[in-house]
């Protein structure tokens, strides 16, 4: 019986080890550094500036870049490009123009183009959107 004993623990021991292996490299392979599925969003630009506002506060961070309100006009510039003004913050769309120019209504969705500047904006709810700005090249 200890004979049978000290085949069976090696056994079992090679089973669970087996079995381990298994089902560590089941399923299809993964890209080294592939982890959960990204937003379909396309990458951002060099450059880029990503700006929240709303609610009476503005921030921006990346790119190079300034941000100011005065009067309650907030305007931005992104790299080299003209002042940007943003204009209403509505339920689903953001109101911009490039100084000067005509205003544009922006809807979440595709990048588009306003002057210089092409502008992408990720959501707009309660007064408040976030927008990326990727400056002239």
């Amino acid at each position: 019986m200890r004979v049978r004993a000290a085949f069976a623990v090696p056994a079992l021991a090679a089973a669970v080890l087996v079995g381990g292996c298994a089902a560590s490299t089941a399923g299809s392979p993964t890209a080294a550094g592939a982890g959960a599925p990204s937003s379909a969003a396309a990458p951002d630009g060099p450059g880029t500036c990503r700006v929240e506002l709303g609610s009476g506060s503005v921030s921006m961070r990346g790119g190079s870049g300034r941000v100011s309100t005065v009067n309650g006009v907030t305007t931005l510039t992104c790299g080299s490009g003209a002042p940007l003004l943003i204009g209403d913050i509505g339920t689903d769309a953001v109101e911009v123009s490039v100084q000067g120019g005509p205003n544009t209504t922006l809807r979440p969705g595709p990048a588009t183009t306003v002057g210089p500047y092409t502008v992408t904006v990720d959501s707009v709810a309660g007064g408040r959107a976030t927008i990326r700005v990727t400056p002239p090249h």
